[in-house]
């Protein structure tokens, strides 16, 4: 894995065409989904049809969608040390909220519950993992807004709880976007962040890692700095072969579908937040 660290439209809604080549220029068949792997939902995703990558400078999301992930089988957990959830002594649990990628069946989905259940065993306080209820549909606006919505609804809920979030592909813009709109009481209780394939990813952002271009950014660009209140809470993972977190220009190592690589990493990137 190569780190970098560098300084770095309402639209009707549309049958999402055209990332399915980008995706094939990326040497990616898209096939449908396998079972979910979260624990609690055990349905099979739907994958979407793919997006169309809108023209660079885009800052806001188009009615399409990225495609649906094709489930690959996981790595097997690398066992990590189990360090207490003590976060100024205020955390007596952990909730961990997972906002899946377009076309996923409800839940976690294929890379968000694994990394959830190794974060649980790397924590040695009890942990609670939900997925997001959201659309997770192809109308990138109106999906993607809902869930933002919802995540911000949960996290000024939560009273007990630290939380984690975890997001990937439209899962992530989310996340992202319900960070820049948190308020101060609810940002004491998210203690780290995870985001996967970020369409909205920024690679001037500090918190970035894997093999992504320098310069690089994701198809919807996030303002530079808009999340520096989470810094130090956030790792946002971006392949240099995904033209979701890298537009069109994607190239290099690593696709939208190859994150599974990540998964212990950003376990112990969490754990180590506690």
């Amino acid at each position: 894995m190569i780190r970098h660290r560098v300084e770095r439209r309402r639209p009707p809604a549309a049958v999402p065409l055209g990332l399915a080549a980008l995706l094939a220029v990326a040497g990616v068949a898209m096939a449908a989904c396998g079972p979910d792997r979260s624990d609690n939902v055990g349905a099979t995703a739907t994958p979407g049809s793919g997006w169309s990558a809108p023209s660079a400078g885009s800052s806001g999301p188009s009615s399409t969608a990225p495609p649906a992930p094709t489930a690959t089988s996981a790595p097997p957990p690398v066992p990590v040390q189990k360090r207490p959830a003590t976060v100024g002594g205020a955390c007596a649990s952990v909730k961990v909220i997972g906002a899946r990628g377009t076309g996923e069946s409800a839940g976690l989905g294929y890379l968000l519950s694994p990394v959830a259940k190794q974060i649980a065993a790397a924590v040695s306080t009890p942990v609670t993992s939900i997925g997001l209820d959201y659309p997770a549909t192809a109308d990138f606006v109106g999906s993607a807004q809902q869930g933002t919505t919802e995540l911000q609804r949960l996290i000024a809920a939560e009273t007990s709880a630290c939380l984690v979030l975890l997001g990937y592909s439209q899962g992530a813009m989310v996340v992202g976007d319900a960070l820049a709109a948190v308020g101060a009481s609810g940002r004491k209780r998210i203690v780290a962040v995870v985001m996967f394939g970020d369409p909205r990813f920024n690679s001037a952002e500090p918190y970035n890692v894997g093999s992504y271009g320098k310069g690089s950014r994701g198809v919807y660009v996030r303002p530079s700095g808009q999340l520096s209140a989470f810094n130090s809470r956030i790792q946002n993972y971006c392949n240099g072969g995904d033209p979701v977190c890298q537009g069109t220009g994607a190239s290099g190592s690593g696709t939208h579908l190859d994150y599974h690589q990540y998964a212990d990493d950003a376990a112990r990137f969490v754990a180590g937040q506690f």
